[in-house]
């Protein structure tokens, strides 16, 4: 065993928030429904443009729709999972409120302001708030690691050269959106460790 197992196992210990490991599937379907996206709806491809022109297709079909199914199959994953009835209500919660809150507030920002920018900003910081309050009132490594990985998406949005594209024909930006969400989602069901109390107490890292 390396030293650096044997501080772990000192620090932490395996201990899964409701749910948690869950989240490595929901990390497969956000890449499913962000391919989709793309071949879908994106500029270029767009092989649902029949489907935008009808009436109110923009925004209740897409985005609406198409993501507000993507936090329905998170709810229903979770959901699913067997648990203890004590448990069931937090499962729901985190399950209901996460995705629609997330999706909520970067469609409002997006249709307020038409930046798509600023929505992924919005989106990753939502992100953020939510892993690291879960992550710093339960002390799992798992949701502190999610946290960390959205703020640096969020960060590398708003820092990188708008001007600057590297990869053509794709941005640089939904590059960032794709890995950031997915290695963050996968991260919080990865590591499902939480820090002994004992170490709680004095403060140890």
């Amino acid at each position: 065993m390396s030293i650096m197992e044997t501080v772990t196992k000192q620090i932490w210990k395996r201990e899964e928030i409701p749910g948690q490991r869950v989240w490595k599937r929901v990390s497969i379907i956000f890449i499913i429904f962000y391919f989709l996206e793309a071949v879908l709806f994106w500029h270029g491809i767009c092989l649902a443009s029949p489907i935008l022109k009808i009436p109110y297709a923009v925004p209740c079909v897409y985005p609406l729709g198409f993501w507000g199914l993507f936090a329905f199959l998170i709810y229903w994953q979770i959901k699913s999972r067997p648990t203890q009835s004590s448990s069931s209500l937090m499962d729901r919660v985190l399950a209901a409120g996460i995705p629609l809150g997330v999706i909520g507030n970067t469609f409002l920002v997006m249709e307020a302001s038409g930046d798509t920018t600023l929505g992924h900003i919005i989106m990753f910081s939502s992100l953020f708030l939510a892993a690291v309050s879960i992550g710093g009132a339960t002390y799992n490594i798992g949701w502190l690691s999610g946290a960390g990985l959205w703020l640096v998406s969020a960060l590398g949005i708003l820092l990188w050269p708008h001007d600057l594209r590297m990869i053509r024909p794709f941005r640089e930006e939904d590059i960032i959106v794709g890995l950031g969400l997915a290695m963050g989602f996968a991260a919080i069901g990865r590591f499902p460790y939480a820090m002994k109390s004992e170490n709680r107490q004095t403060g140890a890292v």
